[in-house]
């Protein structure tokens, strides 16, 4: 701004030259107009010359770089969070389960809620709240009681039995926890939860707790609920549609075959043949020594097997329909353990208008997993690897579970059956269990051992030879003596 051309400015200077007095004041007003109005102007300038100059356009790797910062300082943030927090919760919920092992505490001596408390009152309301939370939908929460009363029954490692924090014995605390009614809650939650996984989890998490051990009250606690009424078939139904479910979904995402195999071989064949040439190529070099430049096709090459092998390690990964087996067929084994004949029989055969023979249905689930039901049995090694091999044992666990005792039942219904069982266990025992078995073994032999049992399981305290015969059938004596 041109302050000569401004009247009032040249009013001011007008003023001073003739000596006439300005109050102070107003002299202050005007020099503050005009900074004010310089100040603009030059504001205005930078302005317009940055209007007419061309934008600073990142290109996408910056983008991406400054994505990624900003990605791994959210998530520095959030594990700093985790280890910060972490044992706060922990120590909530260790204080919470120190409480529901005696909430009488919490109260006066004397008072009436004391007495309450003392006769079991306050976990009898809890577990009938847990219940109501599902019918609210309020998941969340039903989850959090849940794993509560589970811990509960955490046993110390150091003390096999001894809930240490408790005072007393893990059958104690299961008891307790049954007579105020906790296996009636895991019945009423599988049969609810068909449309919540989260909570059935947790409930089947739950009954393995309180059945831990092999506790024959809890085993007897939920046979009389299930024969009361038709809980039996709901109830059995939910496991069945389960086994059902992850079989479907083995059998779709199954990748193995023999085209596979043979061009993994072929693929290794071409590989081993470029190692070579590159080798060749180095001439006298010392091969151990090879510096690899930042754009070699060998480098290259080991980039893209150690990224082929990586899809390989995702694609054997389980999805969670089929993982959820793992804590139902060992709730399954805690129902029939120490040769519970009723609940070894109710599995098979429920006598209610459908009837859901889920020890049918164990054993086809051990034929689709281990890949049977996609070829023949040699190719057993390709569809077992360490991903599943402990659902594999699990499996083999619970049929043996099943038979034992004996239940002559079962062992027929596994020994006869229509997807050849005897053909998968014998399998398992005498086959090489490849590629797994270079580099795992232990796991290899648990699994052939865990087989073994089984077959012995299907002819225990047999009257008869039929099953003796049937498994001579399929295995030569030689092996089997070996």
């Amino acid at each position: 701004m041109n302050k000569k051309s401004c009247g009032v400015w040249w009013v001011h200077d007008s003023a001073k030259s003739c000596g006439i007095a300005i109050p102070s004041d107003l002299e202050g007003q005007v020099t503050s107009l005009f900074n004010k109005a310089a100040l603009l102007s030059r504001q205005t300038s930078k302005w317009l010359q940055a209007a007419k100059t061309p934008k600073m356009e990142r290109s996408q790797s910056q983008l991406m770089r400054l994505d990624r910062s900003i990605i791994e300082g959210l998530q520095d943030i959030v594990s700093l969070l985790e280890d910060q927090l972490k044992p706060l919760v922990q120590s909530e919920l260790s204080l919470l389960v120190d409480i529901l092992y005696r909430p009488e505490l919490l109260f006066p001596p004397g008072t009436e809620a004391r007495k309450r408390c003392e006769s079991g009152g306050f976990i009898r309301r809890l577990i009938k709240h847990t219940e109501k939370l599902l019918e609210e939908k309020e998941e969340k929460l039903c989850v959090k009681v849940l794993r509560t009363l589970r811990e509960m029954m955490a046993i110390d490692p150091d003390h096999a039995k001894i809930l240490s924090r408790a005072g007393r014995t893990l059958y104690d605390v299961q008891n307790h926890l049954d007579r105020e009614g906790a296996s009636d809650l895991v019945v009423e939650l599988v049969i609810k939860s068909i449309h919540s996984p989260s909570i059935y989890v947790e409930a089947v998490e739950l009954g393995i707790a309180l059945l831990g051990g092999g506790n024959p009250i809890i085993q007897k606690s939920m046979y009389t609920k299930l024969m009361g009424g038709d809980l039996s078939q709901s109830f059995f139904k939910v496991f069945y549609d389960k086994m059902r479910d992850s079989q479907q979904e083995i059998k779709s995402t199954v990748t193995v075959n023999t085209s596979d195999i043979a061009a993994k071989a072929h693929e290794d064949k071409e590989q081993g043949k470029e190692t070579d040439k590159h080798s060749k190529k180095r001439g006298g070099e010392d091969v151990g020594s090879i510096t690899l430049g930042p754009g070699s096709a060998l480098e290259e090459m080991l980039a893209e097997k150690l990224e082929r092998h990586r899809d390989r390690e995702e694609q054997n990964k389980l999805s969670a329909k089929v993982l959820v087996m793992q804590p139902i067929l060992r709730f399954l084994q805690l129902l029939c353990e120490n040769h519970n004949r009723n609940l070894q029989t109710l599995l098979r055969n429920q006598n209610n208008k459908t009837n859901y023979n889920l020890v049918s249905e164990t054993l086809m689930f051990l034929d689709c997993i281990c890949g049977s039901t996609t070829g023949g049995l040699g190719l057993l090694g390709l569809y077992i690897n360490e991903n599943n091999v402990a659902l594999i044992n699990q499996t083999l666990e619970t049929l043996t579970e099943y038979c034992q005792g004996p239940c002559h039942d079962n062992q027929n219904c596994i020994a006869t059956h229509e997807s050849n069982g005897l053909d998968i266990i014998t399998a398992l025992i005498l086959n090489d269990i490849n590629p797994l078995g270079k580099t795992r073994m232990d796991l290899v032999l648990e699994l052939k051992n865990n087989a073994s049992k089984l077959l012995l399981a299907i002819m225990e305290s047999r009257g008869d030879s039929e099953n003796a015969e049937r498994i001579l059938y399929n295995m030569n004596p030689k092996p089997l003596v070996s």
